[in-house]
């Protein structure tokens, strides 16, 4: 998608961040919106697709670890006490701001209840759409 962005085969896409951050501080491409909530910190000029007029526009990506069904809950708790620690290393911090990323850490509970509110959305969004799998 970034290549047909930048021959022109394509005058806009939806992109994770990361890719396109080099094209975008090569001036290579520009970004003319973000699809999140707020504002990308290191865009701060750059605004929502719901500042520019769909205020019922709002994509976040998001990332999560996950483990196999029946893995014992105190390897949880430890992998997410690790990985919130790590989250909170000021250098990790900076680092995935770097590439577009807004470092945030979660409880099971919280990732839960994320992806039921994600399944929910996303299911009204495919029966209004009326979305069928080929």
């Amino acid at each position: 998608m970034v290549n047909a962005l930048r021959s022109g085969e394509v005058d806009v896409a939806f992109e994770i961040l990361s890719p396109l951050l080099p094209q975008v501080a090569a001036k290579v491409v520009g970004p003319p919106a973000v699809t999140g909530a707020q504002r990308f910190a290191l865009w701060p000029e750059v605004p929502t697709v719901a500042e520019l007029g769909w205020s019922a526009y709002v994509v976040d990506s998001w990332n999560a670890l996950a483990a196999p069904t029946g893995t014992p809950p105190a390897a949880i708790e430890r992998l997410q006490r690790v990985a919130t620690e790590a989250l909170r290393q000021p250098a990790v911090h900076k680092s995935l701001r770097d590439l577009g990323v807004k470092a945030q850490a979660g409880t099971p509970a919280e990732l839960k209840a994320l992806l039921a509110s994600e399944i929910k959305h996303w299911g009204e969004v495919i029966r209004t759409a009326k979305i069928e799998p080929d």
